[in-house]
């Protein structure tokens, strides 16, 4: 019985403090979003789409390459698409002209791609997107610097904008 308590007593001490984080985190990814989608670009359902930002010290292009041939695989009804993985895109981001490290499950699970932004704030590179439809719209904030992915956010946005489905930091 006492160790049951002091579960709770943890749970109770570490919860607010991780959900005061958690709401800080949501505050400042809605800056991310004040100017949208007047300042995005579209990303093509077909063919390729690149997205290029300057500041003095840094240039940043994204470039998405719809996969035809996985989306076929995608509308087959015998897959299952959260199984396999299958990307509808392939996505590059290049600092300075130097590719980055970009995991695999970055990109994997983004669909039907609407919108990117990319984002120079001071030191912190991010490349804002939304995709899906009505019934599974999403936004994605992924954090990177000059050599790899760092972090990814995804919220789900047709219900509740606030929905974080997932956050991983690399």
């Amino acid at each position: 019985m006492r160790q049951i308590l002091d579960i709770i007593v943890c749970l109770c001490i570490l919860l607010p403090v991780s959900l005061n984080g958690e709401i800080k985190q949501k505050q400042a990814d809605e800056n991310y979003f004040k100017d949208y989608p007047e300042s995005t670009t579209k990303i093509a359902p077909n063919g390729e789409t690149v997205i290029v930002t300057d500041s003095k010290e840094q240039r940043v292009q994204v470039t998405f390459k719809a996969l035809k041939n996985q989306r076929n695989k995608l509308n087959d009804k015998k897959s299952n698409y959260k199984a396999r993985c299958i990307p509808q895109y392939s996505i590059d981001i290049a600092v300075n002209e130097k590719k980055i490290v970009i995991p695999k499950d970055v990109f994997c699970d983004l669909h039907n791609l609407n919108r990117g932004k990319i984002i120079i704030d001071g030191g912190k590179l991010v490349l804002i997107l939304d995709g899906g439809d009505a019934s599974t719209g999403y936004d994605v904030i992924i954090e990177f610097n000059q050599e790899r992915v760092t972090r990814k956010r995804e919220y789900f946005t047709c219900c509740d904008p606030q929905a974080l489905l997932e956050d991983v930091i690399y």
